[in-house]
């Protein structure tokens, strides 16, 4: 469909017209209900009333502020969800730094306190090279035992990945 078949169409569901990017809350806020929904046009660059098409000066800088928007150091669908949200929640709670999921509910050392005591380090001497690269704690080897005991048949070093931290 063309830009003048677009500005023919009313504004709804599935087509929302912005001026510029000076509202980026307004902009998320419709990504959001396009994307759960069955998605929809957002025309940058046009007067809402009048259907003026005013243009970007820039349209390199639009796209590229558009995307940073997006992202904003947050995953994308992290910073959609935010904006959805925007007015609804805290602040404090809408935008806080990301945690590692358990810190605070004091079950972050759990599994691996369990692991720790009912694996012994020469048990883990034994199989650290099971793998490639090798296992690296307690922990490490009890989840791989796991994976072995259910899914064998995997070799879970061309599967799975590690967390950089563990």
């Amino acid at each position: 469909m063309d830009l003048i078949e677009l500005l023919k169409r009313p504004e709804g569901k599935t087509l929302e017209l912005k001026r510029d990017l000076s509202s980026p809350q307004g902009v998320l806020k419709t990504i959001v209900a396009f994307a759960n929904t069955a998605g929809g046009t957002l025309l940058i660059g046009v007067e809402d009333g009048g259907r003026h098409v005013r243009g970007v000066a820039k349209a390199l800088d639009v796209e590229e502020r558009l995307a940073s928007l997006l992202s904003d150091g947050v995953a994308p669908e992290k910073q959609i969800l935010r904006a959805a949200f925007d007015g609804w929640l805290p602040d404090d709670l809408l935008w806080r730094d990301k945690s590692q999921f358990g810190d605070g509910s004091g079950a972050a050392s759990v599994l691996t306190d369990t692991f720790t005591d009912s694996i012994g380090e020469e048990e883990l001497a034994a199989e650290r090279d099971a793998v490639d690269p090798p296992l690296r704690t307690r922990e490490e080897l009890a989840y791989y035992r796991i994976f072995q005991q259910r899914v064998g048949e995997v070799r879970p070093e061309r599967t799975l990945g590690r967390f950089a931290t563990a």
